[in-house]
């Protein structure tokens, strides 16, 4: 990403540092991508293991080594946390601190939030005194690969064997590949802790007074949308400033469930005609349809993703696409009824390679816990 890029203009995607492989892995899977690590000292040693593929085991703290403390957290120890505050925001860091401090009365959780994180924490590792945990996304992450050959991440394959609060070990808890974005080398150094669901989203309200069904097929989409328009209201809002690469998602993965795991693959290897693969060519064409047919909000093209959310919620557009971080961005302009809701991704025909899904999701995420608590309610419902 260009350097000098307004941060203004950063979606919650280009924050979440998509690459094209974990772009197209989450338009498939809806798997989430923000990374949660450990940092082993500032230095670049590896370890004591003697490893050449990355840093140390995570440490024990100082204090003493029980099952309730399997790390040995001391009495009146610091944990110096820095969260990427983005898409999500940062009280769920903040009500994760307060639980570890629950947990250990004497001890203090310093968190806090920045959307630089390279910026701001490249000097710390150098300088050897980086964070004990912080969270390495946006678009001014630290470079994963740099900081696990120069030792500077510590292998957290002891913390997910670690007994959770909830019963059973931390790795116990988690969704299945979970663990493979952050796996390098067979080491752990990262553990993703939001699980993000793309999807079309409207208002939960405004379809039951409309005696409107969530769309399954885009037939169904064009259908709505035309009895939208008929309303004055358009389908879809879009922000061409910074995120009409929604839409391209969009394309997809309607482009993935109809034709199946082997368009997916050759996406993500962009082979040679990957975008030239029928169901890909057909999607597009969808939308292209939709857009002559007028179902998309005027003036677009010269607005960024956060004004466009905001037209929709405000009622000039019916749906629109995003990752389940939409909910918690746009808080503050969403009305009190609004009853935000996600739609599966439609199907291009009633004949998808991966057939139907359920039509709708509450956004919801699960988050972490330096506390070893990861599923703690009250931490995970101040993502969403």
């Amino acid at each position: 990403m260009d350097a000098q890029r307004d941060p203004l203009l950063e979606t919650p995607l280009d924050k979440m540092g998509a690459s094209r492989r974990r772009f197209l892995s989450l338009a498939s899977l809806g798997t989430g991508a923000v990374a949660l690590s450990a940092c082993a000292t500032g230095g670049g040693d590896g370890g004591d293991d003697g490893s050449d593929s990355g840093g140390g085991a995570v440490a024990e703290g100082g204090g003493d080594v029980s099952e309730d403390n399997p790390f040995g957290v001391e009495a009146d120890s610091t944990v110096d946390v820095v969260i990427f505050n983005g898409g999500y925001g940062d009280q769920y860091a903040k009500d994760a601190g307060t639980k570890f401090e629950e947990l250990y009365p004497d001890a203090t959780a310093d968190v806090t939030s920045t959307v630089n994180i390279q910026p701001d924490l490249q000097p710390r590792f150098i300088g050897g005194d980086p964070p004990d945990l912080f969270d390495n996304s946006g678009a001014q992450s630290m470079n994963a690969s740099a900081l696990i050959s120069e030792g500077s991440l510590a292998d957290l394959g002891a913390l997910i064997e670690a007994p959770s609060l909830d019963g059973g070990t931390i790795s116990d808890s988690l969704l299945p590949g979970v663990l493979v974005p952050g796996t390098y080398s067979g080491k752990l150094y990262a553990l993703n802790y939001m699980y993000t669901v793309f999807a079309l989203w409207y208002s939960a309200k405004q379809f039951e007074d409309n005696g409107w069904a969530a769309p399954a097929t885009w037939d169904d989409v064009m259908t709505i949308a035309e009895e939208a328009k008929g309303q004055d209201l358009a389908m879809f809002a879009w922000g061409g400033q910074n995120a009409a690469d929604y839409y391209h998602e969009l394309a997809l993965s309607m482009a993935i469930k109809e034709g199946g795991t082997d368009v997916a693959k050759a996406l993500d290897r962009l082979e040679e005609g990957a975008y030239e693969q029928a169901t890909v060519v057909d999607a597009f064409a969808a939308i292209e349809e939709a857009v002559k047919e007028g179902y998309f909000l005027a003036g677009g093209a010269g607005i960024k993703h956060t004004e466009a959310q905001t037209e929709w919620v405000t009622g000039k557009a019916v749906m629109y696409p995003s990752g389940s971080w939409i909910e918690n961005e746009q808080r503050s302009t969403t009305p009190e009824d609004y009853a935000m809701t996600g739609a599966a991704t439609p199907m291009l025909t009633d004949g998808a390679a991966m057939g139907r899904l359920p039509s709708t999701a509450r956004p919801e995420s699960r988050s972490w816990s330096p506390a070893r608590r990861p599923t703690e309610p009250v931490v995970s419902s101040s993502c969403a």
